[in-house]
């Protein structure tokens, strides 16, 4: 069960792409033995615990303004769907357009072309908001003022209620999903970690 809240939380997020080496996370059951006819309730409940601290982990990085959440559907299997998400997120080129608002989806689609995932470019479906930006691979007509506004409304909006930018993209490949956070990279992130030394 915890490795599979794990696999769907804080394996799925990234501040800056780099790896605690001193972050855990366990389980442990006091010894009640539980039925089987439990185990989905329960994952439940641990899947939505570990999420909702995943996301406050990637809201709280280092000069951070607001959460960035990617969600991938259509993908052939969920492994991925997490992989191709996750691989946004990671992407200092897409952390650095959401911090100046910029609706830049090459590189988004660049981010995804680097995850080792295989799709058709001609499949994809790309939104950013509410806003779809490529429709079967193709520029759709879209308002890049519009996309702009609501990424500067996300930056100065409430902490996890309305400061989330929303990226969905969909594979057309498959049936299944999966969803990585990440957060903006900002100017703030490289005053915090050039100004100390350890």
């Amino acid at each position: 069960m915890i490795a599979i809240a794990v696999k769907k939380s804080f394996n799925a997020i990234s501040v800056d792409g780099e790896t605690s080496t001193n972050d855990s996370f366990v389980g442990i059951n006091a010894g009640e033995k539980i039925e089987k006819c439990f185990f989905p309730i329960i994952q439940k409940g641990i899947d939505i615990v570990c999420q909702n601290l995943a996301k406050n982990i990637a809201r709280d990085g280092e000069g951070a303004n607001c959460l960035l959440e990617v969600m991938v559907q259509g993908a052939k299997n969920t492994d991925d769907a997490i992989m191709l998400a996750k691989s946004i997120c990671n992407s200092a080129l897409v952390k650095t357009a959401i911090y100046g608002c910029d609706p830049n989806w090459g590189r988004i689609i660049s981010a995804a072309g680097n995850s080792g995932v295989k799709f058709n470019l001609n499949d994809v479906d790309l939104y950013i908001g509410n806003d779809q930006i490529l429709e079967n691979g193709k520029l759709n007509k879209y308002d890049p003022q519009k996309v702009t506004d609501y990424i500067k409304s996300r930056m100065q909006g409430r902490y996890l209620v309305d400061d989330i930018v929303k990226i969905m993209i969909n594979l057309n490949s498959g049936e299944s999903k999966g969803t990585a956070w990440g957060c903006d990279l900002s100017k703030k992130y490289v005053e915090i970690n050039s100004e100390y030394t350890t």
